[in-house]
């Protein structure tokens, strides 16, 4: 092992007896680090759709899904999978000179 990379056990005097104390490698936090950012970054991709609405899935930009239904799915997470949530159950209603006929 490289002498860059090697770390040096710290050493504690206790009623006169010299003991080693270990400590957590460098290296290890940093892979413990990354891999908790890895982690949450794949499951950012979790998505629900609500049940008045259907989602569109996409791909870089192109429609990988293009109705996806209520309830929990797993797209691929940011920047490679865009999710574009839609109300389908919402009626619009434009009235164009004259009243509301409902009213």
């Amino acid at each position: 092992m490289s002498t860059l990379f090697a770390t040096r056990p710290q050493q504690q005097q206790e009623n006169g007896e010299l003991f080693v104390v270990a400590t957590p490698h460098r290296r290890v936090r940093h892979l413990r680090a990354w891999a908790f950012l890895l982690a949450i970054w794949i499951f950012s991709g979790i998505f629900v759709v609500p049940a008045d609405q259907q989602a569109v899935v996409t791909r870089f930009g192109a429609v990988i899904s293009p109705r996806v239904s209520s309830g929990i799915h797993y797209a691929l997470p940011w920047p490679i999978d865009a999710v574009y949530k839609l109300k389908v159950r919402q009626l619009r209603r434009t009235v164009v000179g004259g009243d509301i006929p409902d009213a």
